[in-house]
Order: structure tokens, then C-alpha cells, then sequence
């Protein structure tokens, strides 16, 4: 029986409802530029999503009060591909738009693991059965462990 570590990853989330809200905050801002169209992804970025209020910011204020009258269509459209209400409000407002580097084809976030987080890794997975989800597992620690250098203390 194959397993996706979504299907896992959701099962243990259901059940802490605080920790899936949080991830859908961070999804709602990253998936922003995925519901919008092509002239809007260019000039807005999405800053982050607080007590349901998602903070946009638009390169000039025409656009910005364009995008107002636009707001429902969007947070319904957010919330559609969150699969749940955690969008209740869009704010737009005039203000500086950072866009990330293109990321190429296979490239990893991150930084290079060392022998001894990998051999860590390959421990934890080693007991999974399915190799699926071992593999599927090990991605996921690579990615976590790349992204977490120094922020433990």
C-alpha cells in the first residue's frame, strides 16, 4: 500500500487545528501569485496572512484600488485552492513589491547537508516500509534540515 506523505501529513495536522491554520497562512502568501493573473503577479506581492486578513501590496495605488474591487472574486479563489475559509479579508495597500529569484529546474533551498545530518536522515527513514513514502520522507527532512541551520538553540 503506497502512502503520500500528504495523505500522512494531513492525517496528523487534522487534529491540530492551530499548526494546520498555521501553514495555511504561509500557503495563502505563496500561492498568491498562482490565483492572480500575469500583470498582477508582476506589480503585488502578498506580505503575510494575520487573523484572516491577508496583507497585499501593490507597486501603485491605481492598481491597488483596481485589485479592491476585485477582492472577493480572489479570496474566494485563495480559498478554494486552501480547500477551507482562512482568507476572510484581502487588504490591499500602495507600498514596495519584492519578488523572489526564479528558482531553476531541481535546484533545493537551502544549504548542503553535512555526512552526519544525512546519515540522521537515513536512520529516521530506514524503518519505513513503503519506499514511496521513505522517499517521499527523505525529501521532506532534506528540505526541513537545509532550511533550519542555526535557527535551533
Amino acid at each position: 500500500m503506497a502512502y503520500r506523505i500528504r495523505n500522512v501529513l494531513n492525517g496528523l495536522l487534522s487534529a491540530n487545528h492551530r499548526v494546520r491554520y498555521e501553514i495555511a497562512c504561509r500557503q495563502a502568501v505563496q500561492w498568491w501569485d498562482r490565483v492572480v493573473d500575469p500583470y498582477t503577479r508582476m506589480h503585488t506581492s502578498a506580505v503575510r496572512l494575520k487573523e484572516g486578513k491577508l496583507l497585499v501590496h501593490a507597486d501603485n495605488p491605481v492598481l491597488a484600488n483596481e485589485l479592491i474591487m476585485q477582492e472577493e472574486e480572489l479570496r474566494s479563489r485563495l480559498n478554494r485552492r486552501l480547500g477551507w475559509e482562512v482568507v476572510k479579508r484581502v487588504v490591499f495597500t500602495s507600498g514596495r513589491v519584492v519578488r523572489e529569484p526564479e528558482k531553476k529546474p531541481g535546484e533545493t533551498p537551502g544549504r548542503r547537508l553535512s555526512a552526519g545530518e544525512m546519515q540522521r536522515i537515513e536512520r529516521t527513514v530506514q524503518a519505513v516500509g513503503d519506499s514511496e513514502l521513505r522517499e517521499s520522507l527523505r525529501k521532506l527532512l532534506k528540505t526541513i534540515a537545509g532550511r533550519t541551520r542555526g535557527q535551533a538553540k
